[in-house]
């Protein structure tokens, strides 16, 4: 068995995929002790082109000819996964070369789930930092972008679950079901990724607001399975938040400029952070509502 398997989901993203896999790819880890599997969700671009161009033995590629979202990506990777501890990645993640062994350190000592530090970046990084401190701290417990757990811990918990088919909540979600089985959570300092989003989605409201739709749905799903008060105010469920959304929406008019930005009608508009922070809130506690609602009248 391999010291670690390193999972990463991607979509048309290949120009991308060709500047950060190749990091991944140059630990400072004997590239005999960890593998690479970069999971297709059919892609229509070149990334199949890029995969073979690296031309890496501790590469593997696996393509799906259909979507299904990222919890059934990670968990046909989990099927062929050959490393005794997975470390999840996404394809915009730029690591540095000890960032492989930082994770397997923790592992070491005991089971966990360790979640590495995330560092958002608006330009792709030439020098990565592997010690940024407090700048990369969170409190997500297993974040899709930079964790690790054991593979067969993660096998015995049932990996991801696939109802989770759009965007969010998923990687809460299994974290739960991992801690149920008295696994801890601990903090990898010194194995950032540095996150690369570019400075376009700040601007794109419509962008945003629809991956809220997405995540409201998902949020709906992971209280309806997890029905406590934390979970509820962490994914915007819980009753009295609705109570508060009403009453912004009164005030500030936030249905119908919710549904001029989604149907495009409103581009390319700046609004302010406490406006768009509002506006984010209620696309996503209405979708997820809606959600319950529908979930409620099929059971």
């Amino acid at each position: 068995m391999l010291d670690a398997s390193l999972v990463v989901p991607t979509r048309d993203r290949a120009q991308l995929l060709a500047i950060s896999l190749p990091r991944m790819l140059s630990q400072s880890l004997q590239s005999t002790c960890y593998e690479v599997i970069v999971v297709d969700d059919g892609s229509t671009d070149s990334t199949p082109a890029v995969v073979q161009q690296l031309g890496c033995k501790h590469l593997r590629y696996v393509h799906k000819s259909s979507g299904g979202g990222v919890a059934r990506n990670r968990n046909r990777a989990l099927e062929v996964a050959r490393g005794r501890v997975v470390i999840f990645l996404d394809d915009d993640a730029f690591v540095g070369p000890s960032f492989v062994i930082e994770h397997l350190a923790i592992h070491r000592g005991e089971s966990a789930i360790v979640a590495g530090g995330i560092v958002q970046v608006r330009q792709i990084p030439a020098h990565i930092d592997e010690s940024p401190g407090w700048r990369a701290y969170h409190r997500h417990p297993m974040p899709g972008g930079n964790s690790s757990v054991c593979l067969a811990i993660i096998r015995q918990a049932g990996g991801y679950d696939e109802s989770f088919d759009t965007f969010g909540w998923q990687d809460q979600e299994l974290a739960e079901r991992l801690m149920a089985l008295g696994v801890r959570r601990r903090f990898a300092w010194h194995a950032p990724i540095y996150h690369y989003k570019p400075a376009t989605y700040d601007v794109d409201m419509r962008l945003q607001l629809s991956r809220e739709l997405e995540r409201g749905r998902m949020g709906a799903r992971f209280y309806s399975k997890h029905p406590r008060t934390l979970v509820g105010i962490t994914t915007k469920m819980w009753p009295p938040l609705s109570k508060l959304d009403r009453l912004a929406t009164r005030l500030f008019s936030l249905d119908s400029l919710a549904t001029s930005i989604l149907r495009g009608e409103r581009k390319d508009e700046r609004f302010p952070e406490w406006k768009a922070a509002l506006l984010r809130a209620h696309v996503e506690i209405g979708a997820g509502r809606r959600e319950l609602e529908s979930m409620s009248r099929t059971t």
